[in-house]
């Protein structure tokens, strides 16, 4: 899997586990590539509508901004979050936590 902000032949890892909140059980879906990562004051836009980041280190990638919106859109239609953990050193961790029916 080639992710578009990561540089070539890095690793990607994908991870699942579950967990109980509020009485309700969550799968969790978590993405971490070894890119530029998500900076600490982009962290709430990034979910927006045609959002792009000026970060020096993500200049070289381009994308339209669509593809976060529509996934949390997706997700927040069927009762989940989707949210980056920004408590990793290096890349970026996106995780989405979707609800068990």
């Amino acid at each position: 899997m080639q992710s578009s902000f990561s540089p070539d032949q890095s690793t990607i890892h994908i991870g699942f586990s579950r967990h109980d909140t509020d009485g309700r059980v969550f799968q969790r879906v978590c993405v971490h590539d070894s890119g530029p990562g998500v900076a600490t004051g982009e962290v709430t836009q990034v979910f927006e509508r045609f959002f792009t980041s000026n970060s020096p280190n993500t200049s070289k990638y381009s994308g339209s901004g669509r593809g976060l919106s529509i996934a949390k859109l997706i997700v927040d239609r069927n009762g989940g979050q989707i949210f980056f953990d920004m408590s990793v050193e290096h890349g970026a961790k996106c995780c989405v936590d979707l609800p068990l029916l």
